[in-house]
């Protein structure tokens, strides 16, 4: 991770967000920061500040997403039951199903359908363990890419990124 961030925003850089207690909330001011910063019509800074806003609140919900623990008893307890429950119901369905050889097909069924959304229950969770962050990383990464350079293009009208990202901004 310490490498990844170093290629992307210098050393320097990388390591002030490294020492800092909470590097997302350091990020988040810096980028506060910039646009406060830089000479954007009134309009355009509370636009930027509206999504720096909604970015916060997704990290900050992410954040406790992810803090927020799942007893291991309620796995561990809703497993059992529905392991129970699937061993039971074939002798409720017995008489139900009027022939003893349809009980095994149903069963088999049944047993697919409730172990499935069992199974989903204990992927969401879990939910960044499924989640494509990766790819997502890239996008977010191909499109910041794309803004630099963009800045580069008009540095001489108001650069907003400072010169200390051309090095990442040509990779």
């Amino acid at each position: 991770r310490d490498e990844a961030l170093s290629s992307l925003l210098g050393s320097d850089e990388a390591s002030r967000l490294g020492a800092a207690s909470d590097a997302t909330r350091e990020a988040m001011m810096d980028l506060a920061r910039m646009v406060k910063r830089n000479a954007f019509e009134s309009s355009t800074r509370a636009g930027f500040d509206k999504h720096l806003d909604g970015i916060t609140a997704q990290i900050l919900f992410c954040d406790r997403l992810l803090k927020t623990p799942v007893p291991l008893v309620y796995t561990r307890h809703t497993s059992r039951f529905l392991a129970i429950w699937m061993l039971l119901l074939p002798l409720a369905l017995y008489d139900q199903l009027m022939s003893g050889w349809l009980t095994v097909p149903v069963m088999a069924v049944v047993a697919v359908f409730f172990f499935g959304i069992e199974e989903l229950g204990v992927q969401i969770e879990e939910p960044f363990s499924i989640l494509p962050l990766g790819e997502i990383c890239d996008n977010v990464e191909r499109d910041l890419r794309a803004m630099l350079l963009s800045d580069r293009r008009h540095a001489d009208q108001h650069p907003v990124i400072g010169p200390d990202a051309d090095r990442w901004a040509e990779q």
